[in-house]
């Protein structure tokens, strides 16, 4: 559309929810606020005010002022304006919406496909790769790439949170697992896991003598069941920062034993571990998302207010990086390199811990038979998990063997479930075309409506006319007598 150009300013102000932008609404036509003067309509010879105006409709009703507005989105109560949107001035122009960057003064609403959908589409293309007739890889490969474009930006901005995973359940372990954590990973696209230490070899000690490793821990599950992959908390944790993994990995390490104030089993020992195995650069500490909050608000000083005013990292934050989890004896813990997980304390529906975001919630209550009688969730737990996604933390449930428990932990959205049966059947495979997670069905949902469908307006837009012309564009002549 030729003409020229005023600005547009959104005074409703939708929210639109899960997108952090405020976007434009059908009510926002009012000239005084709204649409800034042109200087020069050619029409009327002057400065022109564009006034929308609505006009007769079907029956009793009045359409307008804006038309091609889209349909109302959840939390809106109208309509917005897209890309397609215009109005009527009453000198009879059609004034249209304009985009000069639409990265910068628009966001996508409507029907997009969720990330989800586009993942499965990549595995469909990439099998039809595979086995495809030589003359269509071309194409195919061309489809795939620009698939590709559009994903890894969704991808690389979806939150740690909304991530539901399968987690090993004693990774170590050579009765629970026939493979150690590299294979799991390699193998089974796990990025969860758990390590049991302890300070001491309890075989020995019951002889009477303290056998502990110095500035170490040993691996194992209890005095009874010693089966482990890893001798010591070092070696396990060497294997952890070898991976070669582009999305977040995250090791829960269950402190079997209190940690010692100072000494070979300190939590200064626990967090030189961490940093001799896995490197400062990989591995992503409480103190990085502080950081990050503090970059906002510098009197932030815990997690529960970094996590309000930030969020979680996102993947694309978390590219290659490891978290560490303490869990079971974490009062002991006074470290600064790992976050820790307990039960939650609640308030009145509110969670009260103010460095504590990852919450454990154990095993399912079990029947009269033991493991055998296993069933899902309490009532009160199932509310503990609610609140805790209220808040947007990271709930682990661990524990969940066989198929039907392991379905139970997906759907009342765990993020961790963990288990015994990582090479047990497909079951536990949340992958999909190598994106090894699932993503919790509220974001892929909230994600789709801000991706998807046409450009709507955010404050900042412009308004063309095309009788809207430059002053000095416009010429006056004398009639000679």
């Amino acid at each position: 559309m030729e003409g020229v150009t005023t600005t547009f300013e959104s005074t409703h102000d939708i929210n639109l929810h899960g997108c952090d932008e405020s976007m434009a609404a059908a009510s926002d036509n009012n000239p005084a606020e709204n649409v800034r003067p042109f200087a020069f309509c050619s029409h009327i010879c002057g400065a022109c005010l564009p006034v929308p105006f609505q006009m007769p409709g079907p029956g009793d009703r009045s359409i307008g002022p804006w038309f091609k507005t889209a349909e109302s989105v959840v939390d809106a109560g109208e309509r917005v304006l897209t890309e397609d949107s215009y109005f009527r001035c009453e000198t009879g122009a059609k004034v249209k919406v304009e985009f000069e960057d639409a990265g910068q003064d628009s966001i996508r609403v409507g029907k997009g496909k969720t990330i989800k959908e586009l993942l499965e589409e990549k595995a469909a293309l990439v099998e039809q790769i595979k086995h495809g007739h030589p003359y269509s890889m071309g194409g195919l490969q061309e489809e795939l790439n620009a698939l590709d474009e559009e994903l890894q930006p969704r991808i690389d901005n979806i939150p740690y949170n909304v991530l539901q995973q399968t987690s090993s359940h004693n990774s170590y372990d050579t009765d629970d697992h026939k493979i150690g954590m590299k294979e799991q990973f390699e193998q089974y696209e796990t990025h969860s896991f758990e390590i049991d230490i302890h300070n001491g070899d309890p075989i020995v000690q019951i002889g009477g003598s303290d056998n502990t490793i110095p500035n170490d821990f040993y691996v194992y599950h209890a005095n009874l069941d010693k089966g482990t992959r890893y001798f010591s908390f070092s070696e396990s944790m060497n294997e952890i920062g070898a991976l070669k993994n582009t999305y977040p990995v995250t090791v829960f390490v269950d402190l079997k034993d209190e940690l010692n104030s100072d000494g070979d089993q300190s939590s200064a020992i626990f967090d030189q571990i961490l940093e001799d195995s896995i490197g400062s650069e990989k591995l992503y500490t409480p103190q990085d998302l502080i950081d990050k909050a503090q970059a906002v608000d510098p009197s932030i000083s815990n997690l529960a207010d970094a996590i309000a005013e930030v969020g979680w990292p996102t993947l694309g934050e978390l590219n290659g990086r490891v978290m560490v989890v303490g869990t079971d004896n974490i009062g002991s813990y006074t470290g600064s390199n790992a976050f820790v997980a307990g039960k939650p304390h609640i308030e009145n529906g509110q969670i009260t811990d103010e460095d504590m975001i990852f919450f454990n919630i154990g095993r399912p209550k079990k029947g009269p038979w033991g493991a055998f009688g296993q069933h899902p969730y309490s009532k009160e737990d199932k509310k503990i998990l609610e609140i805790i996604a209220q808040h947007d933390l990271v709930a682990r449930g661990y524990y969940f063997n066989g198929e039907d428990n392991f379905e139970d932990g997906l759907e009342v959205g765990l993020n961790h479930i963990t288990t015994n049966d990582i090479e047990e059947g497909d079951w536990t495979d949340l992958s999909t075309a190598g994106f090894p997670f699932r993503i919790l069905d509220k974001y892929l949902e909230e994600e789709a409506e801000c991706k998807g469908g046409s450009l709507a307006v955010v404050t900042g837009a412009t308004l063309t006319c095309p009788k809207a012309v430059h002053p000095a564009d416009v010429k006056f002549f004398r009639m000679r007598k």
